[in-house]
């Protein structure tokens, strides 16, 4: 029989393990990376948060015979190395005291969370679990966890399957209103291309903007198909853009700036050959210049 240390341990080890598992789970990817004795990132999450942006980072810790207690400290550089200079954004304290006997030793989950009033995109985040020292003193770059900060993840997505029939003016699906980094994907099917007796599927999607803003769209379909997406105002059935690549990803931009009343738009998938299923995505963007550029306008006025 176990005794009741076995159990404890083993008890231990199964909560500690279970815990990391279901962070995995409910995490979003990420893109593996070496394996690293100090530790790993198994969450990783860059969202605007009002007018500032939200990073938030969740570090399994491993104890590699440092100090007691370590930090876990969270830097911001413009480049992967860790020097002088870079931003001290904040650090949560890890220790083996109070943990349970079979807990000493293993790995700790932390969490790292941030606001900071400016673009972090491009940066890049800097992990250091009680090597800071050590690094800025040597310059040893292995003492680091290293992890680029990518484009903000939407404040809202809204996911949508084509509701036909879509095909005439008044039958346009409705996907509401696109607001700053809000996201719309929606998942169609061209049935026909026209080309043969039957009529042409032309799917179209109505979407209202109602700010100032910039509509990054992207109609992605299979290499051997080819359609298209235009982008229509309602109010008058003008062509804002036509957006045609030779690829199986058709990207598009469009500017909306001083808006005051609200813009209607249809955005209209059409077939130029070949039918199949799309996939149709549209975001919002913060088009407004940033104060570094307002700036450099107004030097050069």
């Amino acid at each position: 029989m176990l005794n009741s240390l076995h159990l404890v341990r083993i008890l231990s080890v199964w909560i500690l393990w279970s815990a990391i598992v279901l962070c995995l789970m409910f995490s979003t990817a990420v893109v593996a990376e070496e394996v690293n004795p100090l530790g790993s990132i198994v969450k990783f999450k860059h969202k605007i948060n009002v007018d500032d942006e939200k990073l938030v980072v969740h570090v399994l810790a491993n104890d590699i015979g440092s100090d007691d207690p370590r930090p876990v400290a969270l830097w911001l550089s413009d480049d992967p190395t860790l020097e002088g200079g870079d931003q001290f954004l904040t650090e949560e304290l890890i220790s083996d005291y109070g943990r349970a006997p079979g807990m000493i030793g293993m790995p700790v989950l932390t969490k790292l969370t941030v606001i900071r009033p400016e673009d972090l995109q491009g940066k890049f985040a800097i992990i250091t679990i009680g090597t800071a020292r050590d690094v800025f003193q040597t310059g040893d770059q292995s003492l680091t966890i290293v992890r680029q900060i990518g484009r903000p993840e939407c404040v809202s997505d809204l996911f949508k399957t084509e509701d036909e029939p879509n095909d005439e003016e008044e039958q346009g699906m409705n996907l509401g209103s696109l607001k700053q980094e809000y996201c719309v994907e929606v998942n169609g099917a061209v049935l026909s291309d026209g080309l043969g007796r039957e009529l042409r599927d032309l799917d179209r999607y109505r979407l209202r903007v109602k700010e100032s803003l910039a509509i990054e769209s992207v109609l992605t379909h299979p290499e051997d198909l080819d359609f298209s997406l235009a982008v229509v105002t309602q109010s008058d059935g003008e062509i804002m853009e036509f957006c045609e690549t030779m690829t199986s990803s058709e990207p598009c931009r469009i500017e909306f700036h001083d808006v005051e009343d609200p813009v209607d738009l249809e955005f209209m998938v059409i077939p130029e050959a070949g039918t199949g299923l799309y996939s149709l995505t549209l975001r919002g963007i913060d088009n407004r210049p940033s104060v570094d550029s307002a700036l450099s306008v107004l030097v050069r006025e």
